[in-house]
């Protein structure tokens, strides 16, 4: 499906009848990342808004390559097109970026959130030169270069056939962004402040999923954000790492959807929200 927001047009899955929960992609990915979770989720009822952040996916860029508040302005306008009020907001590293800025400047379209991997400042001087020199890979033209580069810090080490397949498709979805976004994306991961400089966020019910392997967003760096939601709840997937919702699909699903059948019994008024016609 696609729809003109804010002058863009921004392509999106929209799948299942029940409580709204939007997706929203990490960096530099696409809606397909979710297919274990659209699934999922669909089938057991709720309905799935997965979009494609424009200048990714099947989104145009619209003038804009790379810009959270952006993002969000989107992803809320998107609602009102969909006749969406309130959702829970699922976002995976950058998208959890996404989510918490909706968190911040659309409170009311906020039901609850899950971030999953959630993007972190790096963690010193050297992270932060690589971030950059993999941006300046793209200015140069050698994007090909650069997310090689990424998959082998997403991916580190000896690889499974059958990680090597996932790790393919990662690759897959990382070659549909826009060059200018991608750039701007890499420049931002460099970025010291994200949603720590934000402070203690809306007192409403949030599930932080971290990967006990995950090299960019390591659990005892990430801990801080559930300090930072009033109501958060921290779980570690031991053995998955950034890429947790492929790498443990099932494990994921299972605390996602225990998340989300909690708030239905607790909020059942909140959460009966626009279905598929």
């Amino acid at each position: 499906m696609e729809a003109s927001i804010n002058g863009t047009r921004i392509a999106f899955d929209d799948l299942g009848r029940g409580p709204a929960v939007v997706l929203i992609h990490g960096f530099p990915l696409n809606r397909k990342m979710w297919a274990p979770q659209i699934s999922s989720l669909a089938e057991n009822g709720f309905r799935v808004i997965a979009p494609d952040l424009r200048g990714f996916g099947d989104s145009e860029t619209g003038g804009k390559p790379f810009n959270i508040r952006t993002f969000s302005d989107d992803i809320a306008r998107l609602m009102n097109h969909l006749g969406i009020g309130r959702a829970v907001m699922v976002g995976m590293s950058m998208g959890g970026e996404v989510v918490l800025d909706l968190l911040k400047r659309y409170p009311r379209k906020v039901v609850a959130t899950s971030i999953l991997a959630p993007v972190m400042p790096p963690a010193d001087a050297e992270e932060q030169i690589r971030y950059l020199n993999l941006a300046e890979l793209v200015r140069e033209g050698h994007h090909q270069t650069a997310l090689d580069g990424l998959c082998q810090w997403i991916f580190p080490g000896h690889q499974t056939k059958e990680k090597l397949a996932m790790v393919e498709n990662v690759r897959e979805l990382m070659e549909t962004v826009d060059l200018k976004t991608l750039a701007k994306g890499m420049a931002f991961c460099a970025g010291e402040k994200k949603w720590v400089e934000h402070g203690e966020f809306n007192n409403i019910p949030a599930l932080v999923l971290a990967g006990g392997q995950d090299k960019l967003s390591p659990p005892k760096r990430n801990e801080i954000l559930t300090k930072l939601l009033p109501k958060g709840r921290r779980q570690i997937l031991s053995e998955a790492g950034h890429m947790l919702n492929l790498e443990a699909a099932k494990d994921l699903n299972q605390h996602l959807l225990g998340f989300l059948e909690e708030l239905c019994a607790c909020k059942p008024r909140h959460l009966q929200l626009a279905s598929v016609a």
